[in-house]
């Protein structure tokens, strides 16, 4: 089976900057997975955001894509010369192509012989044209000239993900609907599961409905109460554009807790429940038509949930019950069993 053994890393640049910094990317990546615009990379020089991501198109025979703009800021004492911002090649994939294009300079930078000074922003328009289901896009490199004249190069992963073309069905789906789809062999089939160590920031008083609500992705899924014989597991649907006839539903469960006592709560060895500060491992299962449109949520829905400090996850693809491996922990128990409506 296919698997993805750790969460890749969002900043590419040899040598790696510091600890604040890598940990504040992997923050600002995580966040703008959830929203349209926000910071992205900052250090003592630049600074680097992402704003208007829109879908480019909605029609029926439109090609989808995601519109967006990334901006330069020179958040430093010194100015910075030849600021440029490209795609590292191949910047098209067979399932997208991301083009940017840089903004005409303000008319005081051009008097300024194209120097940045503190405050002081570059724009470069952005496109992702979409040809199928997509992983991750090309990533970018940000490039500049120090008052020395030495180079500096910073290479990093954009936060466009494929669940920003997907949107949470207008009529809550039937019941009954929901779970033939899931236990049908065709979405069974294409299956991609993940475990991994949930961040601590959504284990607090609000647990589950804080991972729930995580896993909505700012409205792309919608919780469907009543429908998982696990009442520490949840079932949630959206919607992916698929060729005609082809089921659109994509379909994601989560169930948090280490190993299940009767009717699937996690029990520690005196016999009493676990809060869930104390049973941080989460199971995720993606079902849908498409094999890829599975690996490319659980992608999304890995980054969101995991605690990057942890051990490494492993995502495991095909068959529903696949071995873990490389790091997976596999919650055992009603890992897969949805109950019918009207049970």
């Amino acid at each position: 089976a296919a698997k993805i053994s750790q969460m890749p890393g969002v900043l590419l640049s040899e040598p790696a900057p510091s600890n604040e910094v890598l940990a504040r990317t992997r923050s600002n990546f995580r966040a703008l997975l959830l929203a349209p615009q926000g910071p992205l990379y900052e250090d003592s020089r630049v600074r680097l955001d992402l704003t208007g991501v829109t879908p480019a198109s909605r029609g029926s025979s439109a090609r989808p894509g995601l519109l967006f703009e990334l901006v330069v800021v020179n958040v430093g004492s010194n100015a910075i010369q030849e600021v440029q911002l490209a795609p590292l090649e191949p910047s098209r994939t067979h399932a997208c192509e991301l083009i940017l294009e840089p903004q005409p300079l303000d008319p005081s930078m051009h008097r300024q012989g194209g120097s940045l000074w503190r405050g002081q922003s570059v724009r470069f328009a952005g496109r992702l044209d979409v040809f199928g289901p997509f992983e991750a896009t090309p990533p970018v490199e940000l490039s500049f000239l120090l008052p020395d004249g030495m180079a500096s190069r910073i290479r990093l992963r954009l936060p466009l993900a494929l669940t920003r073309l997907m949107a949470a069905a207008g009529v809550p789906p039937e019941p009954r609907i929901i779970t033939d789809l899931w236990s049908s062999p065709d979405f069974a089939h294409t299956e991609v599961a993940f475990s991994c160590a949930v961040s601590t920031e959504l284990l607090g008083p609000g647990a589950p409905f804080t991972v729930w609500r995580c896993l909505e992705l700012s409205g792309v899924f919608r919780v469907l109460p009543g429908l998982d014989d696990n009442p520490r597991g949840a079932l949630l649907a959206s919607v992916y554009p698929q060729r005609q006839g082809t089921p659109q539903e994509v379909l994601l469960r989560v169930e948090l807790g280490g190993s299940s006592g009767p009717g699937g709560t996690p029990y520690g060895v005196s016999g009493t429940s676990l809060p869930y500060a104390e049973t941080s491992i989460c199971r995720v299962a993606v079902r849908s038509a498409s094999h890829l449109v599975n690996r490319a949520v659980a992608q999304v829905a890995l980054e969101v949930l995991c605690d990057p400090a942890a051990a490494a996850a492993a995502v495991n693809g095909g068959g529903g019950h696949g071995g873990g491996g490389g790091g997976s922990s596999l919650i055992p128990g009603t890992a897969s069993s949805i109950g019918r409506a009207g049970r």
